[in-house]
């Protein structure tokens, strides 16, 4: 259509005095008659001066004259946006490391790899599923075709079904286990077979599918997804920094074969791109992890783990990943395609948040919640590693956001295993001012008795207890015990707690100790 123009300033006079916009649309009833037609269009062309009189027009060429054609004048002079029709929930999926399904090992079978992507195929549409990556070890040893044959009967049920990219894992090196060697990888899985679709973008090094990226749209925004190889070298880095360089305006999911915190892949690259949203990897065998990275500019970015390859039985286990547009919220699913079900413990089923969105911050709106079935009965154990979930910041505040200790939790505080009377888990790396929430049940108001189970290899600690803000027992100190696994109990006696429901939280005045449980008698 031919652009009209306008004074800005009649225009905002007129919105203030009319009816505002619709929800869905950028029309309103200018003229207060109760519709919206032909005779808005002309009131808003008139208060323009842009027309004495009769200004109707099918400007989008409808047939009719309604509001569709305000929402398209007003879109076209920049007074509104143009309303997104694609707010469906969509979802990305993650294959974790198929290797040894692809070589009968630990009594996996090809026939779990092909119903994980069958599955897939079977639920594009019910999930409006708009992409799938695999995370990489595609195949246990890269030089045995019997393996790539599994590998390419699997990945072709996607294929014109739904986009897709693939990581290339140390294992997939057809030279070694640890090699570099790409060749067979590329017989089987080659630019070529991509590269004829919208979606595909490239390929690293030239002509290759060995580190690629591809696009995706959902929610009306632009998505970038970037594959990258296990323990990117130099070339391969500055590659993936040109590519985020050249497409500042998409949103980017990266798919690695690496370690959540490969720092040399984040500080040297990553860090520095702020459209960069999510990290997902696989290669480790701690099954799922959680934490987040702080990019330059201050945005905390998932990065999460999975891979189930030392399952045994196997479940054929995929994660998946379901966003609302309009918000960053994003809802984490684990689910056994060979033997349907869902795993649904606090590393498996989670919501996190992103930071894009409309300004809802899923964090504080899930703020901190408790652990399991409910709050943690007192009197009783409070096992230390049960505290509330949340994200850091509200269940929870970790220096560096990342659990040292790789056990028991997929969030950013350290849990370890405890080698006590009864081996169980403990939290552990306390540092200097960190805290974590406990949402207990008091069962009557009187003075308590707390036992902590504690250890130190450290100089010697301080940490308080407070109880919805309010300290409990002042500063308590803890004596060094030997070992970081050398437990014994501390007694802090004639502690009151009042019936109810509250949130004790744990603070660290001076860190360098572990904490088991604590007993409430």
């Amino acid at each position: 259509m031919t652009r009209l123009y306008h004074g800005g300033g009649a225009l905002l006079a007129l919105c203030a005095a009319s009816t505002a916009f619709a929800a869905d649309d950028c029309s309103a009833d200018f003229d207060g008659d109760g519709t919206i037609g032909g005779a808005d269009l002309t009131r808003l062309l008139s208060s323009w001066g842009a027309c004495g009189g009769g200004c109707e027009a099918d400007l989008d060429g409808s047939g009719v004259v309604d509001g569709a054609d305000i929402t398209r004048l007003l879109v076209d002079w920049g007074a509104c946006s143009t309303p997104c029709p694609d707010r469906a929930p969509f979802t990305y999926v993650v294959i974790p490391d198929t290797q040894y399904m692809t070589s009968y090992s630990t009594g996996q079978v090809p026939e779990m790899f092909y119903r994980q992507t069958e599955w897939i195929a079977e639920n594009v549409e019910d999930l409006n599923i708009r992409f799938v990556s695999h995370l990489g070890d595609i195949v246990d040893l890269g030089w045995i075709d019997a393996q790539w044959n599994v590998a390419d009967q699997a990945m072709s049920t996607l294929d014109g079904v739904v986009p897709y990219g693939l990581t290339f894992g140390n294992h997939d090196a057809d030279d070694a286990v640890w090699g570099r060697s790409d060749i067979v990888y590329n017989q089987y899985f080659p630019r070529e077979r991509y590269a004829g679709n919208a979606w595909y973008g490239d390929g690293y090094p030239a002509g290759r599918n060995t580190n690629s990226y591809q696009h995706f749209e959902a929610g009306c925004e632009q998505y970038l997804v970037m594959h990258l190889q296990w323990d990117p070298p130099a070339d391969v880095r500055a590659w993936a920094d040109g590519v985020l360089a050249a497409h500042p305006e998409r949103r980017v999911i990266v798919s690695t074969h690496e370690s959540p915190g490969n720092y040399v892949l984040w500080n040297e690259v990553l860090t520095r791109h702020d459209n960069v949203f999510l990290i997902v990897s696989g290669h480790e065998g701690a099954r799922e992890r959680y934490l987040e990275l702080t990019n330059d500019f201050g945005n905390r970015v998932p990065s999460i783990l999975t891979d189930y390859q030392w399952d045994n039985p196997n479940h054929g286990m995929l994660r998946y990943y379901t966003f609302e547009p309009g918000s960053n919220a994003v809802t984490a699913t684990t689910y056994a395609t060979w033997s349907d079900f869902h795993e649904t413990d606090a590393s498996s089923a989670f919501t996190f948040s992103v930071p894009f969105g409309d300004g809802t911050d899923a964090c504080a709106e899930q703020g901190s919640e408790p652990y399991g079935d409910g709050p943690i009965q007192l009197p009783g154990r409070l096992e230390a590693e049960h505290y509330d979930v949340g994200c850091n910041g509200h269940a929870y505040s970790d220096l560096d956001n990342i659990n040292e200790g790789g056990q028991f939790r997929n969030d950013g505080v350290d849990v370890e295993i405890a080698y006590d009377e009864v081996q169980g888990h403990n939290i552990g790396w306390l540092r200097d001012g960190e805290w974590i929430n406990y949402t207990v049940e008091v069962a009557e108001s009187r003075d308590y008795s707390l036992d902590l189970r504690v250890a130190s290899a450290g100089d010697g600690s301080v940490m308080r207890l407070t109880i919805d803000g309010v300290d409990l027992a002042g500063p308590i100190a803890i004596e060094p015990t030997g070992t970081w696994q050398t437990w014994t109990t501390l007694t802090v006696p004639g502690v009151f707690l009042e019936q109810g429901v509250h949130q004790l939280r744990l603070e660290i005045d001076d860190g360098d100790f572990n904490l088991n449980h604590i007993d409430v008698e």
